[in-house]
C-alpha cells in the first residue's frame, strides 16, 4: 500500500500502522518541516476522536486529511453550521461565487451520523470550482466508495478502508485570503480477506479539468474498479 513513514501518536489510528504519506517539503520521515505553518488537528466530534487533518495556515487551507471507511448507514446532514476553528472562519468563504465548500474527507464516507458531521469543519475543506465538486469529483468520490462496499472487507467481515485526501496549492485567492487549490488528490488502501490481498489506488486532478493523471494510472483506476474484480 502506501509508503508510510513514522508519525507519532497523533491520531494515529486515522493511518494504516500509524503512518502518514510523505510529503514533499511539508512532512517527510514522519517529520513536519515548519511547525509553525503547518498544524496536526485530531478532528474531535463530540468527545470522540473522528479523523486526522494537517493543516497550512500560511494558504488557510488543509494538506490533507486522513480517515478511515467503514461504510455509510444514514444521509447527508442537513441545516448544519459550519464548525469554525481558530485557523479558519466561516467569512473567508462569504461570497463565494462559483466556489463550493469542497470536502476533503467526505461527509458520504462517514459510518454514523455523528462521523458525518464532524467533516462540517472550515479545516477539512477547500475551495473547488463548483462544477468540479459536483461531477468529476463526486463521481469520483461514489465511484471509489461502491468499490470499498464491496471489496474491502477484512478478517473481520466488516468494511474497512484507508484514505489520505489532500489539495495541492493554486496561485490564486478566494477573498484575498483562502488559497484555491490547483489540484486535488487522494489514494485509498484496504485488504480483500476472500483475495487475501491488498488494494491501493491513488489518482490526481486538476480542479479546472477533469483526470489530470497518467494514462496508466487512469488505467489502473479502472480495472481496479472493474466488477471483475
Amino acid at each position: 500500500c502506501y509508503s508510510f513513514l513514522l508519525f507519532g501518536a497523533v491520531c494515529a489510528e486515522s493511518f494504516l500502522k500509524g503512518h502518514p504519506p510523505q510529503i514533499p517539503d511539508v512532512l517527510e520521515n514522519g517529520q513536519i518541516q515548519d511547525r509553525t505553518r503547518y498544524k496536526t488537528i485530531c478532528q474531535t466530534y463530540k468527545n470522540q476522536r473522528r479523523f486526522f487533518t494537517l493543516y497550512d495556515t500560511a494558504n488557510k487551507i488543509p494538506v490533507f486529511s486522513a480517515y478511515i471507511f467503514k461504510g455509510s448507514k444514514t444521509g447527508r446532514p442537513r441545516n448544519l453550521v459550519w464548525m469554525t476553528e481558530p485557523q479558519a472562519s466561516d467569512n473567508d468563504y462569504k461570497n463565494n461565487s462559483g466556489y463550493d465548500r469542497g470536502h476533503l474527507y467526505p461527509s458520504s464516507y462517514g459510518y454514523s451520523r455523528e462521523d458525518k458531521n464532524s467533516t462540517f469543519t472550515l479545516t477539512n475543506i477547500v475551495p473547488q470550482a463548483r462544477t468540479f465538486n459536483q461531477r468529476s469529483w463526486s463521481n469520483m468520490e461514489q465511484c471509489v466508495k461502491r468499490f470499498m462496499e464491496k471489496h474491502c472487507i477484512d478478517n473481520n467481515n466488516q468494511i474497512k478502508g484507508f484514505l489520505v485526501t489532500g489539495a495541492e496549492p493554486g496561485n490564486k485567492l478566494l477573498n484575498e485570503k483562502i488559497n484555491i487549490p490547483l489540484k486535488m488528490w487522494s489514494a485509498f488502501c484496504c485488504y480483500n480477506s476472500t483475495k487475501k490481498k491488498w488494494f491501493t489506488i491513488a489518482a490526481r486532478r486538476q480542479l479546472s479539468a477533469l483526470a489530470d493523471f497518467p494514462a496508466q494510472s487512469k488505467g489502473a483506476l479502472r480495472a481496479l474498479l472493474s466488477p471483475s474484480i
